[in-house]
C-alpha cells in the first residue's frame, strides 16, 4: 500500500511511500526424522519459522496422527514434538491462526519394521559409503572402485541394481526422503544430480558446480533437518558449505572459530538431523568439531576428542560414539568404552579386533564388526559383538559385553590379509527400527537380524583358560 504525507508549507511537495505489511505467522517447512516405525511413540523435530509468536503451541499445533504429548519450544524456527504410536501412513504438521490464514506444513511418514533373515551378496569393489532407505526397504552403496551407486532391494530376496557414475564421491537421501542426491567430481568438473530414489535412472535435476567438491572424507551426503545438505569444497585447503536442494545453490559457510580443513572436512550426523560432527582434517592431529542445527554454529568439542574417522549416533544424539571404541553423551562425557581386548567364547584360540562399530538407533547398544587375528581365516566367521551403552558406571568404565552373533560373510578382508584397506573399506549402519544390522565393504553386503537375537556367551576368564574349556554356550538376548 502507499501513505501520501502532504506537508503543510505550500511550498513543499506531497511524497508518498510504499508501506509493507509482512504477516509473521507460524509455519512448518521440515520435520526430521521424517520416517518413523509404526506402534511406536516419535520424537520429531520440526523447523520452521514464527514459534515464539505463538502464545499457547498446544492450541495451535495440529498433528492429522493423532495426539501431541509433549512440545518443547528450542527456538524461533524449532520445536521438538513427542507423539503416540503411530499407524502407517503420512501425517502432517501445521500451524492455525488468528487470521485463518494456510502457512506451511511438513509430513512425517511410517513404515512397518522388517525383520530381514541372514544374507551375504558380493559388493565388487571398494566402497567410500553406506546408507539404508527403509521407506524402500533399499541400502545404498557408494563404490568408488567401480564408479557406480548401488543399490540392494529387498522385496522377497536382496536384489542389487547398479548406476553408473563417473568419478563419484558420495551420496544421500534429502531431508524429506523425496531426492536421492548423488556428486561426482573431477578435476574439472563437480555435478552434484537429484535423482528419483523409486527409480535411479530417473533425473529430476542437476546442478554443476563451479566449485570442485572434495572427496577425502565424504561418501556420505548428510542432510540436516533444515534441509541444508553439507560437503566440503576444494583441492587441499577446503571450506565447509551446504546445498540447497530446492534451488540448486551452494553456500559455503565461515564458522566463527578458525578451522583447519586441509583435506576435509568430514561429517557424522544423528537421524534426527540436528547433531553434526565434522572431522577438521585426517593429515594431523586437531580438535574435533560439532553443530547443532538449531543455531548452526560450529564449536570445539569440550573433551579434547581428535581426529576420528568412524563415528556414529544415536537417533537424538544423546550418544556418540567416537573412534569404534569410545560412547560419550551428548554433551560428550564418557559413558564407557569397548573392551581393549575383544573377550573370547569358551573354546577359542584366537582374540578377535574391531573392523567397525555403530550405535543402535536408542543408543543402548553398540554393534562391533570383528574378525579374528589369525589370517587366513578359512572357516572362523566374522562375528558382530553387542555392547551395552545405556547407562554409566562411576566404578567401571568397560561397557558390558552382551555376546556376540555369528555373521553370514566378511565385508573386506577377503581374501586379503587385515590391514588399512580392509579397515577402511568397511562400513556399517542399523535400520531406524533397530531390527537389522548392515555391514557392506569391498568384499560383501552382509545383512545380520539382531531383534531378539540369541548371543553366544563370552568369557571374562583370561585367554590361557579359554583354550582349556568347552564350545561357548548361547543365551537369548532381549
Amino acid at each position: 500500500a502507499n501513505t501520501t504525507i502532504t506537508p503543510e508549507r505550500a511550498n513543499m511537495s506531497p511524497r508518498v511511500f510504499a508501506v509493507g505489511v509482512a504477516k509473521r505467522l507460524a509455519a512448518v517447512t521440515h520435520g526430521g526424522p521424517y520416517l518413523q516405525p509404526t506402534g511406536r511413540g516419535t520424537r520429531v523435530i520440526l523447523r520452521g519459522h514464527g514459534f515464539d509468536g505463538v502464545g499457547n503451541l498446544d492450541a495451535r499445533l495440529q498433528f492429522s496422527g493423532g495426539p501431541v504429548t509433549q512440545i518443547t519450544r528450542v527456538n524461533d524456527s524449532e520445536l521438538v514434538v513427542h507423539t503416540g504410536p503411530l499407524g502407517l501412513g503420512t501425517f502432517a504438521f501445521s500451524f492455525t491462526n488468528a487470521l485463518n490464514v494456510t502457512t506451511a506444513s511438513a509430513s512425517v511418514k511410517t513404515f512397518t519394521p522388517q525383520t530381514f533373515a541372514a544374507a551375504t551378496m558380493p559388493t565388487g569393489g571398494d566402497l567410500r559409503g553406506m546408507f539404508y532407505d527403509a521407506e524402500r526397504s533399499s541400502v545404498f552403496l557408494v563404490n568408488q572402485e567401480l564408479e557406480s551407486l548401488q543399490r540392494f532391494h529387498f522385496t522377497n530376496q536382496w536384489e542389487l541394481t547398479s548406476l553408473p557414475v563417473p568419478a563419484i564421491v558420495s551420496a544421500g537421501l534429502t531431508q524429506d526422503g523425496s531426492r536421492l542426491l548423488v556428486a561426482s567430481a573431477t578435476s574439472s568438473q563437480s555435478r552434484i544430480r537429484q535423482l528419483d530414489p523409486e527409480d535411479m535412472n530417473v533425473e529430476i535435476s542437476s546442478t554443476e558446480l563451479t566449485q570442485r567438491i572434495a572427496s577425502d572424507w565424504n561418501g556420505i551426503i548428510h542432510t540436516t533437518n533444515d534441509g541444508r545438505s553439507w560437503f566440503a569444497l576444494g583441492e587441499g585447503w577446503n571450506e565447509m558449505a551446504y546445498f540447497d536442494s530446492s534451488n540448486g545453490a551452494m553456500t559455503t559457510v565461515e564458522p566463527s572459530i578458525f578451522p583447519y580443513f586441509y583435506g576435509g572436512p568430514g561429517f557424522a550426523m544423528s537421524r534426527d538431523g540436528e547433531r553434526l560432527m565434522i572431522l577438521q582434517t585426517g593429515s594431523n592431529a586437531q580438535d574435533m568439531l560439532y553443530m547443532d542445527a538449531r543455531d548452526s554454529q560450529v564449536r570445539i568439542n569440550p573433551a579434547n576428542l581428535q581426529n576420528n574417522y568412524q563415528m556414529s549416533f544415536s537417533e537424538d544424539a544423546s550418544r556418540y560414539l567416537h573412534d569404534n571404541y569410545q560412547v560419550r553423551d551428548r554433551d560428550f562425557a564418557l559413558i564407557g568404552r569397548l573392551p581393549a581386548t575383544l573377550p573370547r567364547a569358551s573354546g577359542d584360540l584366537t582374540d578377535h579386533w574391531v573392523l567397525r562399530s555403530v550405535l543402535s538407533p536408542d543408543g543402548t547398544r553398540v554393534y562391533a564388526v570383528a574378525v579374528p587375528n589369525d589370517y587366513p581365516y578359512q572357516s572362523t566367521p566374522a562375528r558382530l559383538y553387542v555392547f551395552d551403552s545405556s547407562t554409566r558406571n562411576p566404578s567401571n568404565d568397560e561397557l558390558p559385553t552382551l555376546g556376540f552373533l555369528n555373521m553370514a560373510g566378511y565385508p573386506a578382508c577377503s581374501p586379503m590379509p587385515p590391514n588399512y584397506t580392509c579397515y577402511s573399506n568397511s562400513h556399517i549402519i542399523v535400520s531406524p527400527d533397530g531390527n537389522t544390522v548392515f555391514v557392506a565393504g569391498s568384499s560383501n553386503f552382509v545383512v545380520v537380524p539382531v531383534a531378539n537375537a540369541t548371543l553366544t556367551q563370552v568369557m571374562s576368564a583370561p585367554p590361557a583358560a579359554a583354550q582349556k574349556v568347552g564350545r561357548g554356550k548361547t543365551v537369548p538376548w532381549q
